[in-house]
């Protein structure tokens, strides 16, 4: 097409679509497949450009996996908006959902990682793309069984005068969304308690001036507040298997889940021990004087009378926290984790509607948000409830 200049960008998968109907590209070339809500919304090139048939793809050392046949109880890893995961939960259904389906948290990138890393057993793939990977980055691929299917792809262009907003959509896709919602309020549940009872121990070094455990959780409290939570996501579901691999121990088969309560719980102990040394410190020290003149121990003034005051002190700004760290859970599925986020994604590529799921997300997080916030309000009226004024 000597007669265009085309200008080329790399996005997400539902970037595109949103990119597309917002009019900020023109056309979508990524392996678009048809169905009845995509064909109500976009134009469609009328022959596919190209055919791609999927097959089974395992480690080249993998001898025990010749089809798809042998799948069974085997850990298969596919982005969770690709035709290989329509394929293979398809399949998974019709044959008694003995595979182990997972999702890759990065595309190409991750699956590639897993597999070479022995994490997953296989993936559905093209001959084409394994090819380009294992030239590209020695990822040790291969191609095993005859084609499971051939999925036809074709250039997605402008949008069609008809239904731009569905607003229908948003109100049917709630309950779609809610059915993960336990999924995001286990990671954050989970991660706030190791989180907490992590955190309080981190900060007595620092309140006590512990020699050399003061400099080292001062460190870490740096590091884990200095950055993003999704680069700590990504340090600890590579980097732990990676480093427990030098002593022999093999955790690469742990669920992603794992490793995510992981993460949010080392981010939650480092805002949590500065919270609570903040508040630990504004308990007046007359009153741990006034406990030690009556021959109570250290450890009985720090429980009985320093550390339930500090709580007390804490807790407005614990309620922060959550509310922090419950939207922090929308990055689980950075890793593979399906959760609302990862479950809105499946939407997106289903319907090609974005906006409309996006809305959906923002109504059940800010409606829990509300809720905590709620909560959070009422206990510390009850917990100030010494603070306020007797009317005789």
């Amino acid at each position: 097409l000597p007669n265009y200049k085309f200008e080329f960008k790399t996005m997400d998968f539902s970037n595109l679509l949103l990119s597309l109907e917002s009019n900020k590209i023109d056309l979508v070339a990524h392996q678009m497949e048809v169905n009845e809500e995509r064909k109500q919304k976009f134009l469609f090139n009328k022959e596919p450009y190209n055919i791609f048939p999927l097959h089974v793809v395992v480690n080249e050392k993998n001898t025990s996996i010749k089809s798809i046949k042998d799948l069974n109880g085997k850990k298969v890893i596919v982005g969770a908006t690709s035709n290989s995961a329509n394929l293979i939960d398809k399949y998974n259904k019709e044959h008694g959902n003995e595979i182990n389906i997972v999702y890759s948290g990065q595309g190409s990138d991750d699956t590639k990682t897993q597999l070479k890393t022995g994490r997953a057993d296989a993936t559905i793939s093209t001959p084409f793309a394994v090819d380009f990977v294992n030239k590209q980055a020695d990822a040790e691929q291969k191609v095993v069984g005859p084609a499971i299917s051939n999925s036809k792809v074709y250039f997605k262009g402008e949008k069609k005068m008809g239904k731009a907003f569905d607003i229908e959509l948003i109100f049917t896709s709630i309950p779609q969304l809610l059915s993960y919602l336990h999924i995001t309020i286990w990671i954050l549940i989970a991660s706030l308690v190791i989180g907490s009872t992590l955190g309080l121990f981190i900060a007595l070094p620092r309140i006590y001036k512990v020699p050399v455990l003061s400099q080292i959780a001062a460190v870490y409290i740096s590091f884990m507040r200095g950055t993003p939570i999704l680069i700590q996501l990504f340090l600890v579901f590579y980097g732990i298997p990676a480093l427990l691999q030098l002593i022999h121990i093999d955790v690469s088969r742990m669920a992603p889940l794992v490793f995510v309560i992981i993460t949010y719980s080392l981010s939650t102990a480092a805002s949590f021990s500065e919270m609570m040394r903040g508040a630990i410190n504004s308990v007046d020290k007359g009153q741990t004087e006034a406990a030690y003149s009556i021959g109570m121990t250290g450890k009985q003034t720090f429980t009985r009378i320093v550390l339930p005051q500090a709580l007390v002190v804490a807790f407005p700004n614990f309620g922060n926290l959550v509310i922090g760290s419950l939207k922090d859970t929308s990055l689980a599925f950075t890793i593979g984790v399906m959760d609302m986020m990862g479950r809105g994604d499946t939407i997106i590529a289903a319907t090609a509607h974005a906006v409309e799921v996006y809305i959906a997300l923002a109504i059940i997080y800010y409606f829990v948000a509300i809720i905590l916030e709620k909560f959070f309000v009422k206990s510390e009226q009850k917990l100030q409830k010494h603070d306020q004024p007797v009317h005789v």
